[in-house]
């Protein structure tokens, strides 16, 4: 039995989200004094192989935060009934490049009523499987997905003199090709940006600087908000975002190289992208053969569809912006001999206002994409 158990049976029937030890207290609720380490590394507050006193608070649910200063601690739950995600904007500057190169996030500790840094305590409550945009040079350059929560790490020798120790968070980055700047988008992501802590300047004396970098450094941002940069990213369909991540794929037996072929697909990358462009060279509806304004959409919902099936070329089409919306929501389909399919008539009135002639054929499928055609037929349109 663990030495820490009242610790954690006192923690696992807390009711609060939040709660405020010093050393002493939790030494006279487990009856022992806490190891010298405890008192001398705030490492030992942080799950390893060797600290196995936080690995047990961590499987309840709870994380800690230590002060060394005033040997207290306040844990503060983690995990809840409603399983979500969050989706963070970090402006990353000069250490973008490292932090990609490295696999990390990571800032100075400071303390909770740091009212100057509120923006650096944001790294504490980010959690596995989090996404995060790096904003560097007035461009979002990568999108990554955190592997761990934030832990508390040492700060590497050369600069301790300088920060001290700090938070950390693994984060498996995604470099984009070519990356964009958020303020050539700013009208349409203003109305999205937080009215606190905004990564971007929202107001200004001087118009032209509306949309420019403010000094901050880890920003929560809405769902809404983290699909527009992704669309804006990879103009791929953002509807699920959510399912970009790890955790995912690996509930899954599946080897590392087909895990990492299946995160990049979704994240519009690599050999997925490149097979269907093969397949499907432009916009059947349209003929826009240009890709920066094409949409990877897959015919049979990443979200129902097998592993096989996510990376399956055939299960896909390359469509305009306009026309994967209503692909996507099942408003219109195809039949395998390239009619198209519409679901009502207010349908009609959109593509007849967009100069497409529903009523022509749009170019015969093969057999292996008509498979996955009638699954979104049957499913998605409703077509029986």
């Amino acid at each position: 039995m663990s030495k820490y158990v009242n610790l954690y049976e006192h923690l696992q029937q807390s009711e609060q989200s939040s709660l405020k030890m010093s050393f002493a207290d939790i030494e006279k609720l487990i009856g022992i004094t806490l190891p010298e380490s405890a008192y001398k590394y705030r490492t030992w507050w942080s799950p390893s192989e060797t600290h196995t006193a936080a690995r047990g608070w961590v499987k309840l649910g709870w994380k800690a935060s230590v002060n060394m200063s005033t040997e207290s601690v306040v844990f503060f739950k983690t995990s809840g009934s409603v399983d979500h995600r969050s989706f963070w904007w970090v402006n990353s500057g000069v250490s973008h490049k490292d932090q990609v190169s490295g696999g990390y996030i990571s800032c100075p500790i400071v303390r909770e009523n740091d009212i100057q840094r509120p923006t650096w305590i944001n790294i504490k409550y980010v959690q596995k499987n989090d996404v995060i945009f790096s904003y560097a040079q007035q461009e979002i350059k990568a999108i990554g997905i955190t592997q761990t929560d934030c832990y508390e790490a040492n700060i590497p020798k050369e600069y301790q003199k300088i920060h001290g120790e700090r938070w950390e968070v693994k984060v498996e980055w995604f470099e984009l090709e070519n990356g964009f700047k958020p303020k050539d988008f700013i009208e349409q992501i203003l109305p999205l940006l937080p009215e606190k802590n905004s990564p971007l300047r929202t107001h200004a004396d001087d118009p032209s600087k509306i949309g420019n970098g403010n000094q901050v450094y880890l920003c929560s941002i809405s769902p809404d908000l983290a699909s527009l940069l992704y669309k804006l990213a990879y103009h791929e369909d953002a509807g699920v975002i959510e399912e970009i991540v790890a955790s995912e794929i690996e509930k899954e037996k599946i080897s590392n190289t087909e895990k990492e072929s299946l995160i990049k697909s979704r994240l519009g990358q690599g050999k997925y992208r490149s097979e269907l462009l093969a397949i499907e060279s432009k916009c059947r509806v349209t003929g826009i053969a240009d890709e920066r304004f094409l949409i990877a959409s897959h015919i049979k919902p990443w979200a129902v569809a097998s592993n096989s099936e996510r990376l399956d070329p055939n299960n896909g089409l390359m469509l305009a912006p306009h026309i994967d919306a209503l692909f996507d929501k099942g408003l219109i389909s195809f039949s395998d001999n390239g009619k198209m399919l519409v679901k009502d008539q207010s349908v009609q009135s959109v593509l007849l206002s967009w100069g497409v002639d529903y009523k022509k054929k749009f170019g015969r499928f093969s057999q292996e994409q008509a498979h996955y055609l009638d699954y979104h037929r049957r499913e998605l349109f409703g077509f029986s």
